[in-house]
């Protein structure tokens, strides 16, 4: 549209470009990750699509911090994936990806999350065109929808303009009570245009004049125009967090990582524990705590520590790493003393395939004999 059918003519657009599309959720989850995001681009072969993806792809060059890693392209639009389809999706999941940028419609876009959901990998974050706009499409795969990130035109802010000076509450309750962003973008040209007159002290001959110098804020956003007739507005980025429709980009807090429990729930659990003298259990929870408070963990630390009978221990040594016991951990950590810690090793399960963490004996038999 700015690039060639405007050339010579007046236009003035109301929603932010294709091509700029994913930049604020980029910028958002490039300020999560604590190290170089590998980003997997996918999109179906659509016009717009194509302009959201090279959009993607040319910032992901241009930003510090993230890499493209894949790029695939679906065959479908607004239909379900094809075996074909599922199986690119799978190669590109393969490479591990951070993060996956979708560009589509549609009835493609909430079967390819849905696809990544399924499989084993998953990445930290997925942000998707059209990913919020049909939660039904994702039927009793509803889970998959939460925590995902899409760029919408309208941030349903309470700025206003100063002459008509609507709030984002006051166009949807005009509305009926509700408005989408493409009714906001009818009603921002409104603004523009009652804005513009008043700058022109009510001469339409001056229309174009006025809209040109144009600088307002408004519910909208800004009403201002680059010389093609870009608006300059930005995208914004929202997420579906639990009920809510969050506008997490560009400011705002994102739910983060997507394999967290307040997301998907996926995410993998390290459960370690024990048999450790009470004394010592708050050193290990320095750690544990400390951890699971990060926004951008990949794993949750679980622990299951059991007060140290010498009695009875050995019996919960073995009962942590049977296989399929209810109370087996992933690292067995032994109780202090050297003592104590052959008899942990010594009760261990024969076909428990974890580490046991010796941090409380220095006896040369623990390493010589009991640990062989």
């Amino acid at each position: 549209i700015f690039d060639s059918s405007c050339t010579g003519k007046a236009c003035f657009g109301f929603f932010s470009v294709g091509s700029s599309y994913t930049h604020t959720g980029l910028a958002a989850l490039n300020e999560k990750m604590t190290e170089d995001a590998q980003v997997a681009v996918i999109t179906n072969s659509n016009g717009f699509s194509q302009s959201v993806f090279e959009g993607a792809k040319n910032y992901i060059e241009d930003n510090a911090g993230l890499n493209k890693q894949s790029e695939t392209t679906i065959s479908v639009e607004k239909a379900d994936l094809t075996d074909g389809d599922k199986t690119k999706i799978k190669v590109a999941m393969d490479q591990r990806p951070d993060i996956v940028v979708i560009a589509g419609h549609n009835k493609d876009v909430e079967p390819a999350i849905v696809e990544i959901g399924k499989g084993t990998i998953h990445p930290k974050a997925i942000l998707a065109t059209n990913g919020l706009t049909a939660l039904e499409n994702y039927g009793e795969d509803s889970k998959y929808a939460n925590c995902v990130m899409m760029p919408t035109q309208w941030a349903e802010g309470s700025t206003t303009d100063p002459v008509v000076g609507w709030t984002s509450a006051d166009f949807k309750t005009a509305m009926n009570g509700s408005a989408t962003y493409q009714q906001a973008a009818a009603g921002a040209v409104c603004v523009a245009l009652a804005n513009a007159m008043e700058a022109g002290s009510n001469d339409k001959a001056k229309l174009v004049e006025k809209l040109k110098t144009m600088d307002v804020d408004s519910f909208y956003g800004k009403l201002k125009w680059d010389s093609a007739g870009r608006i300059s507005k930005p995208m914004y980025t929202q997420q579906k967090q639990g009920d809510n429709m969050a506008i997490v980009a560009p400011t705002g807090s994102v739910s983060f990582p997507i394999t967290g429990d307040s997301c998907w729930g996926t995410g993998t659990k390290l459960k370690i524990g024990g048999p450790i003298q009470d004394s010592y259990v708050s050193a290990f929870m320095v750690w544990v705590d400390g951890h699971n408070a990060k926004s951008d963990k990949q794993y949750t630390v679980e622990t299951h520590f059991k007060t140290y009978a010498d009695a009875s221990f050995e019996a919960d040594v073995t009962a942590m790493t049977t296989p399929g016991d209810e109370q087996y951990v992933d690292a067995l950590l032994c109780p202090y003393t050297s003592g104590a810690v052959i008899k942990c090793v010594g009760a261990v399960h024969s076909d428990y395939p974890g580490p046991i963490m010796v941090w409380g004996g220095a006896s040369d038999t623990i390493f010589d004999s009991s640990c062989t």
